[in-house]
C-alpha cells in the first residue's frame, strides 16, 4: 500500500486527482479530524441478507452466528452488536494511539483473526499522518474538498 501510495504521491505532484481511494479517505479524514468509534458502518448504517431474509452485520459475516440479527435488523441484538463494538469499550484498542482513525477493525477480521492487523493498520495510518503532511505542504487544494465530497460515515464523530 505504501508503495501505491509513494505512486500516487508522483502523480499527485504531477497536477493529478485522488485515484487511491484508501489514502484519499485517509488524509481526509485525519485534515477533518474525524473520529471513528466503530470501524465501518456494518450492522450500524447497513446490514446484509441471506438467501432466506435473515440479516448479518455485512457481506463477510452472512452465515456466522456472532453477527446475525435475525429477520428484523432493528432489533436488540443490532443495537447490542454496535454497543459491544464501539472502540473505547475494546481491548486493546481502548488504549492504541490509533484507535480514532481505524475504529475498531473489520469486525469479520477481528473476529476470524483477533487483532493480528493491528500493526499493519498502525504502520499505514502512521503513514498516512505522515502523507497527510506532505499534501497539506505541497497541494493543500486536494484537501479543501468541499464537505459533501469528503468520505462520509455515519459512525464518525468529528471532534
Amino acid at each position: 500500500m505504501i508503495r501505491a501510495a509513494e505512486a500516487e504521491w508522483r502523480q499527485l505532484g504531477q497536477g493529478a486527482q485522488w485515484r487511491f481511494s484508501n489514502l484519499a479517505t485517509a488524509v481526509k479524514q485525519i485534515h477533518a479530524g474525524a473520529a471513528r468509534t466503530l470501524p465501518c458502518g456494518a450492522g450500524d448504517n447497513y446490514v446484509s441478507a441471506d438467501a432466506h431474509g435473515e440479516f448479518f452485520a455485512c457481506h463477510r459475516t452472512v452465515g456466522d452466528e456472532r453477527f446475525h440479527f435475525g429477520a428484523h435488523p432493528d432489533g436488540a441484538r443490532r443495537r447490542e452488536f454496535l454497543a459491544a463494538r464501539q472502540v473505547d469499550l475494546q481491548e486493546p484498542c481502548r488504549s492504541c494511539w490509533a484507535r480514532y482513525l481505524c475504529g475498531g477493525g473489520c469486525h469479520a477480521e477481528v473476529a476470524a483473526h483477533d487483532r493480528a492487523g493491528c500493526d499493519f493498520i498502525r504502520g499505514w495510518l502512521e503513514y498516512c499522518l505522515g502523507f497527510y503532511d506532505r499534501v497539506s505542504r505541497a497541494r493543500p487544494r486536494l484537501l479543501a474538498s468541499k464537505r459533501a465530497e469528503a468520505p462520509h460515515f455515519e459512525n464518525v464523530v468529528e471532534v
